[in-house]
């Protein structure tokens, strides 16, 4: 979990139950990123015959099946965003197709908290 405490400076735990993070340690007027990896819902009959998404199609992977990353960005307690990593069946997610929209991912949020700061002033 990605936390930005009162002093403005991130904060990173590892390993808590993300219910734990929503009812102990966020308030109502807290924002926060949550990373947690995840497989899909969908439960795979045959897991050796499963459709995979294509690695080209990165605006889809949200419907990855298998394990990948996902970033849940909230604000007042509510789900403000979810950004899906393309799955990668090495678990490394090292390859373009999952860094490139990583950090059009980030850029948009500093660019929002940014222009949120700026009409603060």
């Amino acid at each position: 979990m990605l936390f930005c405490g009162e002093s403005g400076k991130a904060l990173h735990y590892q390993d808590l139950p993300v219910d734990y993070v929503h009812e102990k340690m966020t308030t109502d007027r807290d924002e926060y990123l949550v990373v947690t990896l995840e497989y899909s819902h969908e439960k795979a009959v045959d897991p050796f015959n499963v459709h995979r998404i294509e690695r080209t199609n990165k605006e889809q992977a949200e419907r990855s099946k298998f394990l990948h990353p996902i970033i849940r960005e909230y604000g007042n307690k509510q789900l403000i965003h979810e950004h899906h990593i393309l799955e990668d069946l090495a678990a490394e997610w090292l390859e373009d197709e999952h860094i490139t929209p990583l950090l059009e991912f980030c850029q948009e949020k500093l660019n929002l908290g940014m222009q949120v700061a700026a009409t603060n002033v």
